[in-house]
């Protein structure tokens, strides 16, 4: 199956998750990064192992190898329109044409929120804003029955809007 493309006309009621609003990421493809922790030879030349935990990429382009990892938004939401709600997913790149501002921003003004659950001012401002969203409906969803998309675009230019509403 192709992908498809589906506009909605929706405001954003809250969050979809209480946990955290961001992930780490690998530098290199952007996919989420996992700790391992792996024994190494003492530094100092002493006999015996140290643990280490290191960071690894599992996607086959970075092919496990250990990473240096940035935060990047994930932020589960839900939206209302006329027929329903929807969980959707934005990611860093909307956000920051949105508010712009990054996670590694975000987070450098207030490390306390990098526990779960605190979700910063700044995406908090998102809730009750209406947006045309544009999401990617493709094969993955169709197969996995997973009624979760991401976000491909989102707009609330008054006029895109005011189009929409007059079609819907």
């Amino acid at each position: 199956m192709l992908e498809k493309f589906v506009i909605i006309l929706g405001t954003i009621k809250s969050f979809a998750s209480e946990d955290s609003w961001f992930y780490n990421a690998c530098k290199t493809c952007n996919k989420k990064v996992f700790t391992n922790t792996i024994s190494k030879a003492k530094e100092d030349g002493s006999e015996g192992y140290d643990e280490v935990t290191v960071l690894e990429c599992q996607t086959d382009r970075c092919n496990k190898r250990t990473v240096v990892s940035v935060p990047r938004i994930k932020l589960l939401i839900r939206v209302q329109d006329c027929t329903g709600i929807v969980t959707l997913t934005l990611f860093e790149r909307e956000v920051v044409k949105l508010l712009n501002v990054n996670a590694n921003q975000l987070l450098d003004n207030n490390m306390e929120l990098a526990s779960e659950g605190n979700f910063p001012s700044e995406l908090r401002a998102l809730i009750n804003r209406r947006f045309a969203f544009k999401i990617a409906i493709g094969s993955f969803n169709i197969n996995k029955k997973l009624d979760g998309y991401s976000v491909s675009k989102l707009t609330e230019n008054p006029s895109i809007i005011k189009d929409l509403d007059a079609h819907f």
